[in-house]
């Protein structure tokens, strides 16, 4: 379920011993996904439901290296530089 309550995939009972699942499109950048699963035991009874959520990524992020003092003295130490 995305972070507006929309529900973005179901995938049903799926009989696989494989623990992977891919949505099948695309999340839109910096949304906050619920991921829900349960199983059920050899006997088809049903566990309770256990879930976590992530964020997506920011897909197409642009920006330029941060850097320091290039012009370094390998026979001189230097303190670590600070970035704000």
């Amino acid at each position: 379920m995305a972070d507006s309550g929309e529900l973005l995939w179901d995938s049903g009972k799926v009989k696989s011993c494989t623990m992977h699942a891919t949505l099948p499109h695309d999340v839109p950048p910096k949304t906050k996904v619920l991921w829900k699963v349960r199983l059920w035991d050899e006997s088809d009874k049903v566990g309770e439901w256990a879930e976590a959520f992530f964020e997506t990524g920011i897909n197409h992020w642009q920006a330029k290296w941060i850097t320091g003092n290039d012009h370094v003295n390998s026979k001189r130490r230097y303190p670590v530089d600070c970035f704000r």
